[in-house]
């Protein structure tokens, strides 16, 4: 069927702009995916085969609308992996709360393989996401110790800053139990930056320090925690503001 059909002509120019790539794209992708007859045959003296190689991509010829609708990114495939019956994360952002996201994480799976649902942590996926003040607690206790974090991410302990992670054992019993903490990468360049001076050391060297030391065996650094939570929600993960 022509592109130029009734249905285009019955839209404006300004929807035209934009819809008249993404149909043409759409249209490009069918006559590849399938390997339709409407395919130009290859040119003489070669196989379809090495023209097929030699044709330009429709990602290429179109990039713009081929971002608009997306493309897997391999720095999420981590998600596709949570297959859970049950899927939630919660986005911890603050030092007073931030300790509720693994309370809360707790309560899910206590409630769900309880007596009355009867679930095994294998049906569930919990992500416990550490961002903006609350991206410290993502560390362990030689990391707290070695920058002196409680004292320059205002963390305190019995009035005192504190010298250890004080939420370190119970993200690991969880991690046991398959929770996963994501800690936010802009935050923990931002603290990188913060702890450098006084360490002696170049902000690079923190920050792969840190990324290499968080604080259970299955936390993994993501590029920032609005990203991970906005991607999580798109994969099936419901969501909850903790503070």
């Amino acid at each position: 069927m022509p592109l130029q059909s009734t249905w285009h002509r019955s839209r404006g120019p300004r929807e035209m702009d934009i819809l008249s790539p993404l149909l043409l794209y759409t249209h490009e992708r069918s006559r590849t995916d399938l390997r339709s007859p409407l395919l130009p045959e290859p040119p003489r003296g070669g196989s379809e085969r090495s023209h097929r190689s030699h044709r330009p991509s429709v990602e290429s010829r179109w990039p713009i609308v081929a971002a608009r609708i997306g493309r897997p990114d391999a720095s999420d495939a981590w998600l596709d992996d949570l297959k859970g019956q049950h899927k939630t994360i919660y986005d911890c952002t603050s030092v007073e709360n931030g300790s509720f996201g693994w309370t809360f994480a707790r309560n899910f799976l206590t409630a769900n393989t309880g007596p009355i649902y009867q679930l095994k942590d294998t049906d569930l996926n919990v992500i416990v996401c550490v961002r903006h003040s609350a991206t410290v607690f993502g560390f362990n206790d030689e990391m707290w110790a070695k920058y002196k974090l409680g004292e320059s991410q205002k963390v305190s302990e019995g009035g005192v800053p504190a010298v250890k992670n004080p939420h370190a054992n119970l993200a690991n019993d969880l991690a046991k139990r398959g929770v996963i903490v994501a800690v936010c990468g802009m935050a923990t360049t931002r603290i990188a930056r913060t702890v450098a001076s006084s360490a002696g050391v170049t902000a690079a060297d923190v920050e792969s320090d840190l990324k290499a030391n968080l604080v259970t065996p299955t936390a993994r650094v993501v590029a920032a925690g609005v990203v991970v939570t906005n991607r999580a929600q798109e994969k099936g993960f419901t969501y909850t503001y903790v503070g």
